[in-house]
């Protein structure tokens, strides 16, 4: 098999299209930096497998991957040119939590005889939801700007999210105890503001922000608030 050129692969122009080096592609898809090295010169072959790997990590068109046309640009999986933006997204939705067989396992059985979501009954999946959030809520003190940017231009929030509404206290002391009614106030209100950000046209990117945020608050105090927020579905 003749070598080929860096240049003269698929996966280079994957990569140049979406700004990526050989080591951030191989630790996306679970390979050597030296592997994709050897596809992208010719001396490995790019399996289906693989191919379906990266695709399902970039948002590529499978079919666009294994057509092997290197000199056409990246087509994702909406069947248009995949710009870095669309990557951002596309990483952006694969990291959000998906529950494991044994957790939907979990959750059925504890569902099982209720009317799940049926005029505000709550099962004992929903109440132990509640309670790992009020556990989140408790040790941060909040205070932070939500800045929302879409293509470098400021998203306008929703009139509940803006600073001033969600610039408030959560908790006085770490060392203190959280009073329940205050965390039952907190967790409605963080209620009130996912479902005013998924009623916007840029919830994507709010909630996305918006996550990322706290995440950067709780690891001030030593709490993975990303494991958390996953767990409660923000």
């Amino acid at each position: 098999m003749p070598a080929h050129s860096k240049n003269q692969h698929v996966l280079a122009t994957l990569r140049r299209g979406l700004a990526l080096g050989q080591k951030e592609l191989a630790a996306l898809v679970g390979r050597s930096k030296t592997a994709i090295q050897r596809i992208e010169l010719g001396s490995l072959l790019l399996g289906e497998e693989l191919a379906r790997r990266i695709a399902q990590e970039t948002g590529v068109d499978l079919r666009w991957l294994l057509a092997g046309h290197y000199e056409s640009e990246p087509i994702g999986a909406h069947g248009r040119r995949l710009t870095r933006e669309d990557f951002d997204r596309h990483r952006m939705w694969r990291s959000q939590r998906v529950a494991t067989d044994a957790e939907m396992g979990r959750f059925e059985r504890w569902s099982k005889g209720c009317s799940v979501g049926l005029a505000g009954q709550r099962t004992p999946y929903h109440a132990t939801m509640a309670e790992r959030r009020e556990r989140l809520v408790a040790v941060l003190g909040v205070s932070w700007t939500l800045d929302v940017t879409r293509n470098g231009k400021p998203v306008d929030l929703p009139s509940n999210m803006d600073c001033k509404a969600i610039a408030r206290r959560l908790a006085k002391e770490e060392d203190k105890l959280f009073r329940r009614a205050q965390a039952v106030e907190v967790l409605a209100r963080a209620d009130r503001l996912v479902r005013s950000a998924l009623e916007h046209k840029d919830c994507d990117l709010i909630l996305w922000r918006l996550e990322k945020q706290l995440n950067e608050l709780g690891k001030n105090h030593g709490l993975c608030v990303d494991k958390q927020l996953r767990t409660n579905g923000l």
